[in-house]
């Protein structure tokens, strides 16, 4: 998420600095569902033995960016499959031998040579090594995705090549997550859609694959969905979360109609929250609606940050 909002709380539990940094007690209970024996003194103990860093403010508290979070969920998953602390460092060691911008480098250049089972070979060796479907999507393949962008942009490569790559990554997206570990708890339901007439899906789809996996009851419309279609399944699901994408300009027309549908439906069903992705939704400086519409660049792919948006 590129928006952050400052408030300067302690690390007891309220508000961190920033959406994409959480205190201790965040953590806690963002975590606690999935690992319902995590505390706070266990936080503190992972990084005394070396195990955890998070950032420190200039008062000393902690925060905990994405990275440390799904590295928390790795270790306390190794720790369920009985792991030792020895053999857990072990493998932290061997998953740090996986810089995400490399793995995002690599991914690329194999895919534009059409190398796919390369490709697929090196995500599976990434996510045997440690590595989770959240900070593969967050720093792997999103910037693999803008690096392609930018190279169709610089005339580098065809559009041709450009889609190829895309499907791929979809492909790969889709594989990883049927491949995850199966949730353990059931979340509430949200309906994720590109408004109509947006066809450019993947970042709502790497975004709707994470919730997923994290045991959130998705229903996703894909590209190009009616109005209608995106009202009756919100009415349908009492989602209260619901994730729209609008890349261009040319889509706000159809985003501020959708909106404007949701707010007027009933208290019972209307949903709490609008997140809206895609550079359209930052050119709107007001929202015809009284639901509160976050506007990001891009989808985070941190569950985490769906989680306090759904807690609010």
């Amino acid at each position: 998420m590129t928006n952050e909002h400052a408030t300067g709380r302690d690390e007891s539990g309220s508000p961190s600095s920033s959406l994409t940094r959480l205190t201790i007690g965040e953590v806690v209970k963002v975590l606690q569902p999935e690992f319902p024996e995590l505390t706070m003194s266990s936080l503190r103990f992972l990084e005394r033995i070396g195990l955890l860093a998070p950032e420190r403010t200039p008062g000393g508290h902690r925060l905990y960016s994405l990275q440390d979070i799904e590295r928390i969920r790795q270790i306390k998953r190794w720790q369920r499959a009985r792991l030792s602390l020895a053999e857990i460092r072990e493998r932290l060691e061997r998953m740090a031998q996986h810089d995400p911008t490399k793995l995002a480098a690599q991914l690329l250049e194999l895919l534009l040579q059409a190398r796919t089972a390369e490709a697929e070979q090196l995500m599976h060796d990434a996510v045997e090594s440690g590595m989770t479907l959240p900070v593969l999507f967050e720093y792997v393949f999103a910037p693999a995705l803008r690096e392609l962008g930018e190279r169709w942009a610089r005339g580098e490569i065809t559009i041709g090549q450009e889609h190829e790559v895309s499907a791929a990554i979809r492909e790969l997206v889709t594989m990883l997550t049927s491949q995850a570990p199966q949730p353990t708890i059931t979340r509430e339901p949200v309906v994720a859609a590109c408004v109509e007439g947006e066809l450019h899906e993947l970042g709502l789809y790497m975004a709707a694959c994470l919730l997923e996996s994290f045991g959130y009851d998705v229903h996703y419309l894909g590209a190009n969905t009616p109005i209608d279609d995106i009202v009756d399944a919100v009415r349908r699901w009492h989602a209260p979360l619901v994730i729209l994408a609008a890349v261009y300009p040319e889509h706000l027309p159809a985003l501020l109609k959708t909106i404007e549908r949701l707010d007027r439906l009933s208290p019972t069903v209307r949903p709490r929250w609008i997140v809206v992705g895609g550079h359209a939704a930052l050119t709107q400086s007001s929202w015809p609606a009284h639901l509160p519409v976050i506007p990001l660049g891009h989808f985070p792919q941190s569950v985490e940050e769906f989680a306090q948006l759904l807690k609010t």
